[in-house]
This record gives structure tokens, sequence and C-alpha cells, in this order.
């Protein structure tokens, strides 16, 4: 299990086989670039609750995750 957690509290977790290395630089990246690109900078990102509900932060992530080396 890989974790990082952002300076306000939200926390990003990636399960991976127990011989992935850190994911950490992964998970930070997928803040930066996707989650603060696709949610943060969306006004309605968040407008109906806590859950993510924006299907370019989720496909955009799917894309990302698949480009992963860990990823088969």
């Amino acid at each position: 299990m890989h974790y990082f957690e952002t300076p306000t509290n939200l926390k990003f977790v990636m399960m991976t086989d127990p011989l992935v290395d850190s994911m950490y630089i992964i998970l930070r990246q997928i803040y930066v670039s996707l989650y603060v690109e696709y949610v943060v900078k969306n006004p309605l990102a968040l407008a109906h609750g806590s859950d993510v509900d924006v299907e370019l932060f989720r496909l955009s992530l799917d894309s990302f995750i698949k480009t992963l080396d860990a990823y088969e």
C-alpha cells in the first residue's frame, strides 16, 4: 500500500504488488497534475458533496495509471 497526504489532509492511497517500489512520487504527481487541475480548479467538482465526480479527472487518472511500469 502506498500513501500520500496533502497539507490539507487529503489522502491518496494506491494498492500495488508488494514488490513495487515506492509510489509516493507518483501519488504526488497525481495530486499536483491531475487532482489540482481537474478538481480543485473546477468550482463544480465538489458541489454535490465530498465525492469527486469529475469525469475528466477519472479518465485522465485511468490513462495515467495505465502508463506506469507497475501497471500490468
